[in-house]
């Protein structure tokens, strides 16, 4: 049988595409944080800085763009604070000066998306440290994600909780929104899929040092909220009775058997995520037969399709 180029074209293209997002990255989040990334470095570089301290300076800026290749509009309201060297950067993080949590809000107006992200981030003479790209991977799978399912995943009772005790001054309401917080699927496919261009942007800087690889990976957010999970659920299970009426009630487990099958089905999901995404970061930055950097993403070298 004769086959049409182009539709044979278009089917390897959305193989390869179904093999990204099964890794955890998403093709089109990948491509648009890259060029908002970008665009971000360029604008600060631009504004004017407001000097709060010797070698130290802010820049707030604000730009829209679309994104995805659609006719997405995300408004971006970005605070950057750069510093002359990393001496002064590393004195007001260690006060806790600095504010670089960032977030996302999509909402649906009718049938119009109002999207907003926020990005605050730190930079050593305008180069951004490497969590700054972690963190626009990471709001940005979440508008796609939103985006795609056409409605705002917060609107559910167990998320919306858990978002509004996250930060409660009380330890048994902060861990139990916590442990429900990080058990949700869409958060932990943004912690996921920002490792990726966490762990390009450290080889870049140390000169594609391979044998460093799995130190980059143990540092991301990611593995992190891994870690913290599994350490919740032995808090909280060991500590069953105080947490019993908190965690049944207000996030609606009816069963401390659902919640205790709920979270373990969480940890092996994060677990089995990471390791995916793992294994794209090693095939896609170096060869190993020989171990040469590779300026990758060079994907369909290693999974030919055809």
């Amino acid at each position: 049988m004769h086959m049409n180029l182009l539709i044979e074209n278009e089917l390897k293209e959305e193989i390869y595409n179904l093999i990204l997002e099964e890794l955890t990255v998403n093709e089109k989040v990948f491509s648009t944080s890259k060029i908002v990334e970008e665009e971000i470095i360029e604008q600060a570089k631009k504004t004017k800085s407001i000097i709060f301290a010797d070698g130290a300076g802010k820049r707030t800026f604000a730009f829209s763009k679309e994104v995805f290749g659609e006719k997405l509009k995300v408004h971006f309201n970005v605070i950057n604070y750069n510093f002359k060297d990393r001496k002064y950067f590393n004195a007001y993080n260690e006060k806790n000066y600095l504010d670089l949590e960032c977030k996302s809000v999509y909402n649906m107006i009718g049938k119009k998306a109002i999207c907003i992200c926020y990005i605050n981030y730190a930079s050593i003479d305008f180069k951004p440290l490497p969590k700054f790209y972690e963190d626009v991977y990471h709001e940005l799978n979440h508008i796609f994600q939103q985006h795609n399912a056409k409605h705002t995943y917060s609107d559910s009772i167990k998320y919306s909780n858990a978002s509004t005790n996250i930060h409660s001054q009380d330890e048994i309401k902060r861990n139990s929104a916590e442990i429900v917080y990080l058990a949700n699927p869409y958060e932990q496919d943004s912690y996921v899929s920002s490792v990726y261009g966490f762990v390009k942007s450290k080889l870049q800087i140390n000169d594609g040092d391979i044998s460093k690889l799995d130190e980059f990976l143990k540092k991301t957010d990611a593995y992190g909220k891994i870690y913290r999970l599994k350490e919740l659920f032995k808090i909280i299970s060991d500590n069953k009775d105080l947490y019993k009426n908190e965690i049944l009630e207000r996030y609606g487990f009816k069963r401390w058997d659902r919640f205790d099958k709920h979270i373990r089905n969480a940890i092996h999901r994060f677990e089995k995520k990471f390791a995916m995404v793992t294994k794209k970061c090693k095939n896609d930055f170096f060869i190993y037969e020989s171990h040469t950097w590779c300026e990758g993403p060079d994907f369909k070298s290693y999974y030919k399709i055809f």
